[in-house]
């Protein structure tokens, strides 16, 4: 008869044994999914510290991502996105009241790489883009408009003999 892998649940007296438990069952499911290049996402998703994530906004769709509370636990920790062929935006918060650059919520539009870091207190910070809504952000430069007329010539100074 073969042995069952069942293991009898554990008691989870405190929200911070819940949290290691509920993350060594993802990093679990992670590890059953690992095969191959990381998945590309298409729809909203909650990030995790350490995480290498391939996203794709949709035609016209805007994309949430929530980065984790940036603490003591994570101070310095990194997330990165490639964010690939986007048609739509990707816009990221983290956990309330931190700040994505300085922001709530940080916009990206264009295809890259971003990566944020967490200063371990109330912030992360990309590293690689600046987010579209970012202050200081300078947008596309515009179309140049025609050339003016040319206006009349000067006036010539005297001529030496």
């Amino acid at each position: 008869m073969a042995s069952s892998r069942f293991v009898a649940p554990k008691v989870l007296s405190t929200l911070d044994e819940a949290a290691k438990a509920l993350q060594r069952v993802q990093e679990q499911l992670d590890a059953l999914s690992a095969a191959g290049s990381p998945r590309l996402v298409t729809s909203d998703i909650v990030l995790r510290d350490g995480e290498f994530i391939r996203i794709s906004p949709r035609q016209g769709a805007v994309l949430f991502a929530k980065l984790p509370k940036a603490g003591q636990g994570n101070a310095g920790a990194s997330i990165t996105i490639s964010l690939e062929a986007p048609n739509g935006t990707l816009r990221v918060s983290a956990e309330h009241p931190d700040l994505v650059n300085g922001l709530r919520v940080a916009t990206y539009t264009v295809d890259n790489l971003i990566e944020f870091v967490s200063n371990g207190v109330d912030r992360w910070t990309s590293t690689n883009q600046i987010a579209t809504n970012s202050p200081g952000a300078v947008g596309a430069t515009g179309a140049t408009g025609p050339a003016g007329a040319t206006g009349p010539a000067g006036a010539t100074g005297p001529t030496r003999g």
